[in-house]
């Protein structure tokens, strides 16, 4: 191969692979790329001179399909600058310039890939679903499953916004997030944990949660926010993991988990607050 184009998501996979050989141009598309279908359908309808199997699609050149030839080409080149970011000149020019060369298209089955779907919480009610990269399956199975509390969705098709301000939707929430599969597809649910057992909490779970808060910052619900702060800042500066960057390895990581164990103390009691 002369040269090699390559499409990575944020899950260090890869979206498509365009190889430019000596002999052929070979286009690797993953089975998780939205509307794979489409090449075989507008392949199977579109050329004669072709070779199709389970996996995998040979394009031999005919002088009638030569047009043809161009717009996949084209498409397969527009697909690499959407999901990349990035103009490339250079790839355009040479797949258009070999567009006389068979073309090998193969599509790499990826069973073990998890959709990764990101879960924001937005204030005490309110979270944000983003699913990336976007799946209508799945957007249109976790929209369904919160229709009723559905607060908005953009036409991308791949975030969505839901109210849980009851025990309802937050025991639907707590439910959703516990499995790893959906309208059978392998999920991967990516939320701040610490924030998400508060945002679940019921409201007694709530009140003994703040008062652990309060313990850990060494306060009392009747001290001011402006005492609690500097007590706050104090903690901070003591156990901050740098204090400790030259001792055992082990040391480091209990000054790390205090330390944030005490932001998101100071966090929970000013929203509380």
């Amino acid at each position: 191969m002369i040269f090699a184009f390559l499409i990575n998501t944020t899950e260090k996979g890869l979206l498509l692979q365009i190889l430019l050989g000596m002999n052929e141009t070979v286009i690797r598309v993953y089975d998780r790329v939205d509307n794979v279908n489409f090449i075989f359908e507008f392949i199977e309808k579109s050329f004669s001179n072709k070779l199709i199997k389970s996996n995998s699609i040979y394009l031999n050149y005919t002088h009638d399909e030569h047009y043809k030839r161009l717009f996949l080409l084209k498409w397969f080149y527009q697909m690499y600058s959407k999901n990349s970011n990035t103009d490339a000149p250079l790839l355009k020019q040479h797949l258009h310039n070999r567009v006389k060369k068979p073309i090998r298209i193969e599509i790499i089955k990826q069973q073990c890939y998890h959709y990764p779907i990101f879960i924001h919480i937005l204030n005490n009610s309110t979270i944000k679903f983003k699913i990336v990269p976007k799946n209508i399956e799945l957007y249109s199975f976790l929209t369904a499953k919160f229709r009723a509390n559905l607060i908005n969705s953009v036409e991308s098709m791949h975030m969505f916004d839901v109210l849980c301000d009851n025990y309802e939707s937050k025991q639907e929430l707590s439910e959703i997030i516990k499995h790893d599969t959906l309208e059978s597809l392998k999920v991967k649910f990516i939320y701040n944990a610490t924030q998400m057992r508060e945002f679940l909490a019921t409201n007694d779970d709530v009140e003994i949660v703040i008062k652990g808060a309060y313990d850990v910052l060494e306060s009392s619900p009747d001290e001011s926010l402006k005492v609690i702060k500097k007590r706050y800042k104090k903690l901070l500066k003591k156990f901050h993991p740098d204090n400790v960057f030259c001792e055992d390895k082990s040391q480091v990581e209990l000054y790390t988990q205090k330390f944030q164990l005490i932001q998101n103390a100071y966090t929970l009691i000013r929203e509380a607050s």
